[in-house]
């Protein structure tokens, strides 16, 4: 007899929001257009994915225009059960 293993859901979950800005200027939209479509595909998965995730880490990265490098940015969003 076969015995199922219970599937194991993460509680805290991390999205890394990157290649938006490219994701657009492929289609000639502008860079804000890319990272409107990134914001509404991390909420859709949000919604999708409240019911089995407690917390949902954003992390997106902004160039610097001053010098090499970029400045990391996240913040924690916590997930109606």
């Amino acid at each position: 007899m076969k015995v199922e293993q219970p599937v194991k859901i993460p509680l805290h979950v991390g999205l890394i929001m990157d290649g938006n800005g490219r994701w657009a200027k492929k289609r000639r939209m502008p860079r804000s257009f890319g990272h409107g479509a990134g914001m509404n595909a991390m909420i859709r998965l949000a919604e999708v994915a409240s019911p089995f995730i407690r917390f949902l880490r954003k992390i997106f990265h902004v160039r610097r225009t001053s010098s090499k490098g970029f400045i990391t940015f996240s913040g924690v969003i916590s997930l109606p059960t």
